[in-house]
């Protein structure tokens, strides 16, 4: 069938008596193509824009990360009564809440 239908298309083409007219431009479809153009472009780029920053991160060394603070030892006599102070607190708590049940 596809022979046929590609035969009938070129007879028409060669009637002499029949002439195809060319369909005018759309001016609409010329401003979808512009449109559309520019976000490709405006796509593009950012997508050039982010390969060029991580290309950018590998080649510059890393940041240097500060020092963890150290703990120094303070006064030993105020570590164990804040220490004691959260044990009472929890254990008032606990009496508290077993009371309630």
């Amino acid at each position: 069938m596809q022979q046929k239908g590609t035969a009938a298309a070129e007879k028409t083409r060669q009637h002499p008596h029949l002439k195809v007219a060319k369909p005018e431009p759309n001016p609409n479809k010329v401003g979808f193509m512009e449109a559309n153009e520019k976000r490709m472009a405006a796509a593009l780029t950012a997508v050039m824009a982010y390969i060029q920053t991580e290309e950018e991160a590998l080649v510059l060394p890393p940041p240097e990360r500060p020092q963890p603070r150290r703990f120094e030892q303070g006064n030993l006599w105020a570590l164990a009564g804040r220490q004691g102070m959260m044990q009472m607190r929890n254990l008032m708590q606990m009496k508290t809440f077993n009371r309630l049940r």
